[in-house]
């Protein structure tokens, strides 16, 4: 999805797209790229999220229709910048959505919201909002900051943890494994830090990449981490990792985005175009949406 296009959606793994109804804008400004995020009973229920940085919209019909939500008790949005839904969310319609200063939960889907954390400081980004697989933990964290905060009780109440780290920095992309450890990277930097504390795991990156934009988990537990020079994965956790093909992508491409399912990988390149590798494939397949 973008600004300038809207939004479209495959039902066939990338090989055809259609476009919904997303209200495209051709200018605009946000800190944060837009953010979309799917119900984990998509199938079911057909609902998406979206956060543009200054509005958050809901479709409950596959992107058919949208709905502006609000905050507060008023008819405007509110400057949603992520928004994340709990795994369990076919049952307990949680989610959250942050704003560069607070961070709101809502038990109902997206119909009424409550503030559950405030920066404490005034900031202009939040670049952490994650739950873990199981639902119950949480974590947030606004841009440029030193704290990281956790939740155990899914996103109503948070403590601060301790950084491990004295320099402020912000993050491009997390990712939460099945015991709970969060694993981010660090904007401009090939750096990988993980809970607890953020111990520093980035010794052992191979050589070939530059930055780092982008992280997943498969389902099985293995960790893969892109960004500029191409893609590794870990079936440690992070403690030593193997390069992953780039066949097909071009020379040094720079990964911006990255989906990984039991048997497919998708990757987005910072040009915007898009790419599936399949298992068993021995290259990657173009199935941009606009080429």
């Amino acid at each position: 999805m973008s600004r300038q296009h809207g939004l479209f959606k495959s039902n066939n793994g990338g090989k055809s797209w259609q476009p919904t109804d997303f209200p495209a804008r051709s200018s605009g400004f946000s800190l944060k790229p837009y953010q979309l995020a799917l119900s984990p009973n998509y199938l079911a229920d057909e609902t998406i999220f979206i956060a543009t940085g200054l509005s958050l919209y809901r479709s409950t019909d596959g992107g058919r229709t949208w709905q502006s939500l609000a905050a507060g008790a008023g008819p405007e949005s509110f400057q949603a910048q992520q928004v994340a839904l709990s795994p369990n969310f076919a049952s307990d319609q949680t989610l959250l959505a942050s704003t560069p200063l607070s961070v709101y939960r809502s038990t109902n889907g997206g119909d009424t919201w409550q503030p559950v954390l405030t920066s404490g400081v005034e900031t202009s980004t939040t670049d952490v909002l994650s739950f873990s697989p199981d639902g119950q933990t949480a974590y947030a964290r606004f841009g440029y900051g030193t704290s990281l905060f956790v939740s155990t009780d899914g996103g109503d109440t948070w403590q601060p943890q301790p950084s491990g780290q004295d320099e402020s920095f912000s993050i491009t992309s997390t990712a939460v494994d099945t015991d709970r450890t969060l694993t981010a990277a660090v904007e401009f930097e090939k750096k990988l830090l993980q809970t607890p504390a953020w111990q520093n795991i980035s010794e052992v990156l191979p050589k070939g990449l530059s930055t780092l934009n982008a992280l997943a988990y498969d389902p099985d537990g293995k960790l893969y981490a892109a960004g500029k020079g191409g893609i590794v994965y870990s079936d440690d956790n992070g403690q030593s990792w193997q390069t992953f093909s780039t066949n097909g992508l071009g020379e040094n491409p720079n990964i911006t985005h990255l989906a990984v399912s039991t048997s497919t990988l998708l990757v987005a390149l910072n040009d915007g175009a898009l790419f599936r590798f399949n298992e068993g494939d021995n290259r990657w397949l173009n199935v941009s949406i606009i080429k």
